[in-house]
C-alpha cells in the first residue's frame, strides 16, 4: 500500500509516520516546507522519499532507524541534499 499526502500539506510533524505500517512509498507533495522530528522513525521498508524545492527544514533524526538503503531525492543545492551529506544518507538529484 502507497500513501499519497494532500497538495495541501506544508508540514509533516514530529514522529507522524513512526513506525506505521510498512509502505515502500509516500507521496510527499512538492509544497512540502517542514519535516519534524523523528518524522519517519523506523521506516525500514521505504526506499525512496522525493522531495520539492519548497522544504526549507528537515528536524533532528527524522529519518532515525530507517533503511540504510533510503534514498533521498530533491533538486540539487536543496536542503534535503544538504541534509543527505550531514547525515550519511543516499541522495538522487531530480529536475526542479
Amino acid at each position: 500500500m502507497n500513501i499519497a499526502l494532500p497538495n495541501s500539506l506544508r508540514c509533516i510533524g514530529a514522529e507522524a509516520f513512526g513506525f506505521c505500517a510498512e509502505q515502500k512509498k509516500i507521496a510527499i507533495p512538492d509544497g512540502l516546507e517542514t519535516v519534524g522530528p523523528w518524522a519517519f522513525l523506523g521506516r525500514r521498508a521505504l526506499r525512496t522519499l522525493r522531495f520539492g524545492a519548497a522544504l526549507r527544514e528537515i528536524g533532528p533524526n527524522a529519518f532515525e532507524k530507517c533503511s540504510s538503503s533510503l534514498t533521498l531525492s530533491a533538486p540539487e543545492g536543496s536542503v534535503v541534499e544538504q541534509f543527505a551529506k550531514e547525515n550519511n544518507r543516499r541522495f538522487r538529484p531530480r529536475r526542479r
